[in-house]
């Protein structure tokens, strides 16, 4: 039998490249949450979130990859500039945030201990939205946690449909 394209389930992807100017890594996200928020000054945005899992090449735990981006629900044809963004929860309209959830302190049972934040100085997005999916490209400049500079630059295309894998 036969399914038309019509009938296929769309194809979803949320990919980007990180840079800190020694070595590029290829995030692949498999999971992604969006939601309508409101942000610290009660503007409407979009919370986009992708996350990625990954295994330590070296130490076996499991990691956790994530890529948050903050995007005004107002429309808009032309590129958004992206502003600093705060530590979670607090949400900033029009910023972005890379993410590493990690196992640094030994134990056993390899738990996800450490939380390591590359906030957003600037950058742009630039979105295309309907009622079923929302799609864009992104890059930003923040600083990793030990203060090394690093870029990120990626694109999605995501159903508009809560929490969901893809």
């Amino acid at each position: 039998m036969n399914t038309s394209a019509s009938q296929k389930a769309p194809l979803e992807e949320f990919k980007a490249i990180v840079s800190d100017g020694t070595q590029k890594e290829l995030f692949v996200a498999n999971t992604v949450t969006i939601k309508k928020i409101t942000d610290k000054d009660n503007a409407e945005c979009w919370s986009i979130i992708a996350f990625q899992d990954v295994i330590n090449k070296t130490t076996g735990s499991p990691e956790i990859f994530g890529i948050h981006l903050y995007i005004s629900a107002a429309p808009s044809l032309k590129p958004r500039r992206l502003v600093a963004a705060l530590p979670p929860p607090t949400a900033v309209k029009d910023s972005a945030i890379y993410f590493k959830v990690l196992d640094k302190i030994p134990d056993p049972d390899r738990d996800l201990d450490t939380q390591e934040l590359y906030q957003s100085l600037d950058g742009s997005v630039v979105e295309l939205e309907d009622a079923d999916r929302i799609q864009g490209h992104f890059s930003f400049s923040a600083l990793a946690p030990d203060r090394t500079p690093t870029h990120v630059m990626g694109h999605f295309d995501i159903l508009n449909k809560g929490s969901h894998s893809i």
